[in-house]
């Protein structure tokens, strides 16, 4: 009777596809983890923004006076604003500016010194001072006047989205934001 004590290169081979095997379920579970992570601090990040647009455009345009929405010089002009006016902290009434801008997707509010029938200029010239980026990652904004107090304005979001593979693709459908704004004293121009 021999006496065996080494393996077998069959054993041996048969250890490392099971080894394998194992390394790689588990690489591929951290890894489905970590995409899952990345997505869900991204949807959350998101979230967070989409609630401090909310907040921003409260805080600037509660007291909203009267409302003109800019017109573009030309139908291919992208770049969209909503003018409006509210008292400053001594009590005089200022314009000031929603604008998007369709090339960096965002929307920043300015203060605006311009007359308020004036059209849009791109990039904003020294009209537009003090701009406050209000919001990144947006890919619309609309303006529809619906009623002769009401203005109600609507933000479409390009939010993206981490795969399992982890390419990163637009969020369908789009998260938009609409709210309407209310004018104090019932005087709009368009």
């Amino acid at each position: 009777m021999r006496n065996e004590k080494g393996l077998t290169l069959l054993e041996l081979l048969l250890a490392t596809a099971i080894s394998s095997i194992f390394i790689f379920i588990v690489f591929s579970l951290f890894n489905t983890i970590n995409l899952e992570f990345n997505s869900s601090s991204q949807r959350y990040g998101d979230d967070i923004q989409y609630r401090m647009v909310a907040s921003a455009l409260t805080t600037n345009m509660s007291d909203v006076i009267k409302v003109a929405v800019a017109s573009p010089p030309s139908t291919s002009f992208k770049n969209k604003e909503l003018r409006f006016q509210v008292y400053d902290n001594s009590g005089n009434p200022i314009w000031k500016t929603l604008y998007f801008n369709s090339i960096n997707h965002t929307l920043l509010i300015y203060n605006f010194s311009g007359n308020s029938a004036d059209q849009i200029a791109s990039p904003p010239n020294s009209t537009y001072t003090n701009g406050i980026p209000i919001a990144t990652n947006v890919s619309d904004v609309g303006f529809n006047q619906t009623a002769p107090s009401l203005v109600q304005l609507t933000i479409t979001f390009d939010y993206k989205i981490v795969g399992l593979s982890g390419e990163r693709k637009s969020m369908s459908p789009a998260k938009t934001l609409v709210t309407t704004i209310k004018v104090l004293n019932d005087q709009t121009s368009n």
